[in-house]
């Protein structure tokens, strides 16, 4: 007689009472990306870096009494309280590109270590305003006017 693969209600229960939680909170999960950062060899500089910027990210979000619960963070929080804030707040385009920049290899580190799914990543938005950053500078950079005096 072949076995069936289906789960009995019970045993689907039994499943889900058993499992642990997997939210993990942003301290901890720092903590993890700078240990990895260290296993893969990252200067102290750049550590220091994503040690900095993500202290940054952190604070502008607690500032705004936002929970930061990794799996709930999504696009929205970046564009409209990391980006917006941090426009209002008068920082230069290169200042919020470098947060992003770090916020952007934290959020790969937790797909990768699969602490939170694709969907949840918030580097869809992230790379967005880059794009768009690059789009402007493209824009009115020396070049581009030295082509359009010179036509």
């Amino acid at each position: 007689m072949r076995r069936s693969n289906d789960l009995t209600p019970v045993e689907i229960a039994k499943i889900h009472v058993n499992r642990k939680s997997d939210a993990i909170d942003f301290k901890t999960a720092l903590e993890r990306f700078l240990d990895d950062c260290e296993i893969r060899n990252c200067r102290s500089q750049t550590i220091q870096y994503y040690k900095n910027e993500l202290a940054v990210f952190y604070k502008i979000l607690r500032e705004q009494d936002i929970e930061v619960n990794l799996k709930g963070l999504v696009s929205d929080h970046i564009k409209q309280n990391v980006i917006r804030y941090m426009k209002r707040k008068n920082c230069k385009t290169v200042t919020i590109n470098t947060r992003l920049r770090a916020i952007r290899a934290f959020f790969n580190f937790l797909v990768r270590e699969r602490l939170i799914t694709k969907k949840q990543n918030v580097r869809t938005y992230v790379n967005l305003f880059a794009d768009d950053v690059k789009e402007q500078h493209c824009k009115f950079s020396p070049l581009n006017t030295l082509k359009k005096r010179n036509y």
